[in-house]
């Protein structure tokens, strides 16, 4: 038999003779409601038909979540498969799938990140939480999220078994699938006898054992506004940039980023968390901005030298109260979060500016914080510029962490 979760032991010839193999069950087409759900979700934070790149930006590529589904007020639920377009669930609980309303929760899987960034991946995918949930509440919140949806029978279930995979549910949302919407193509329903939707890998749960207690899920919903749907619509046309130079004006950078500055402030509380510091860093000189040296932004940025031509910085930073604490605490995780979605808002300001954007979590952070004139810790990068051709080291390295 494989080693048990959390037992340390040698690797076996029985635990590598085979993949796990599945149980069986049987494909479907989706239910209308769900497929018009669905398609508001994949267009949120799937992948796109035209690049096969995904909506919402990672690092590393390693998107650390996902998501599962369940009708409102029934107690089924499934797990939405992105990449092969479909969603698990029981076999026995197919009838209950004739609904217009759903809930659907994401949840954190900080493995992910961890195997390829060590344990600063934590924050990672902290961060790209953040970047789920804002283009999830733009896109697919469709009502405020009561406390008993928050602690209904699926939800703690939910919960429970992503523990159990050294994950935890960190966002939870209400969308209708009845609202006017061409289907998806090409989405199935897979119905099998396994007992959970939850694949577990004994790897992944090794690492539970040290995870810091996670905070309460997000409520995913933000009331409708023109700001709201200018982001909204500016997620179809987001792209990470791989390299950036700098932009012959710097009126467009200036004001995006201050447009960044103020829907960060209105939007974040809305959802419920602290708002983090924002400052902006310039090449240009104008409005008393600092004028970067390109060698000192190169040894600023760890192994993403493509990025040190950027116009402009915006530094995302505050103070973090954990140094002496024996673990991460929630609220210092639901500040990251937090971060996170000031990233996003900078990066779909960005977009619907036109201008080039990426976000980098790979900084030395005193180096920026001494620059910024800043006792706070620095958590995050977005940075502006004109994008040009080529592909992040970041994703594509083999060294891990940043190379």
């Amino acid at each position: 038999m494989p080693t048990s979760v959390g037992v340390a032991a040698p690797i076996k010839w029985v635990d590598v003779r085979q993949p796990p193999i599945p149980h069986g069950g049987r494909s479907t087409r989706l239910p209308v409601g769900l497929a018009n759900a669905v398609a508001r979700l994949e267009a949120a934070i799937g992948y796109r038909d035209d690049t096969g790149k995904r909506a919402a930006p990672s690092a590393g590529a390693c998107y650390p979540y996902e998501v599962f589904i369940s009708p409102l007020d029934r107690p089924a639920f499934g797990s939405i498969d992105f990449h092969r377009r479909r969603i698990v669930t029981q076999y026995a609980d197919r009838s209950s799938w004739n609904s217009d309303s759903f809930v659907y929760f994401l949840v954190g899987r900080p493995w992910l990140s961890m195997r390829k960034y060590g344990r600063r991946g934590y924050l990672y995918h902290l961060l790209d939480i953040g970047h789920a949930a804002l283009n999830l509440s733009l896109v697919a919140g469709d009502s405020p999220v009561s406390r008993w949806v928050l602690q209904s029978r699926v939800a703690q279930q939910i919960a429970r078994q992503s523990s159990a995979c050294g994950g935890s549910l960190l966002g939870v949302g209400i969308i209708e699938g009845g609202r006017n919407q061409v289907s998806p193509t090409g989405w199935t329903m897979h119905d099998t006898t396994d007992a959970s939707t939850l694949a577990l890998s004994d790897i992944e749960g090794v690492v539970g054992s040290f995870l810091p207690p996670p905070p309460e899920p997000v409520a995913l919903y933000l009331a409708k506004g023109c700001a709201q749907t200018d982001l909204a619509n500016a997620i179809a046309n987001r792209r990470s940039a791989a390299r950036l130079q700098g932009l012959v004006s710097p009126d467009p950078a200036a004001r995006a980023t201050q447009r960044c500055v103020d829907l960060c402030e209105r939007l974040i509380p809305a959802l419920g968390l602290p708002v983090p510091g924002i400052l902006s860093i310039s090449r240009n000189q104008e409005n008393g901005a600092r004028r970067l040296n390109p060698t000192w932004t190169d040894r600023a940025l760890i192994g993403q030298s493509d990025l040190a031509g950027a116009n402009t910085f915006i530094v995302i930073h505050s103070k973090i109260r954990d140094a002496v604490a024996d673990t991460l605490t929630p609220s210092t995780q639901r500040l990251i979060v937090a971060c996170g979605i000031a990233g996003e808002i900078a990066y779909l300001t960005a977009t619907h500016a036109g201008l080039g954007v990426t976000g980098i979590g790979g900084i030395n952070p005193s180096l920026w914080a001494e620059l910024c004139e800043t006792s706070d810790d620095v958590l995050y990068l977005v940075a502006l510029g004109d994008s040009q051709v080529g592909e992040k080291f970041d994703a594509t390295g083999t060294r891990g962490s940043h190379g």
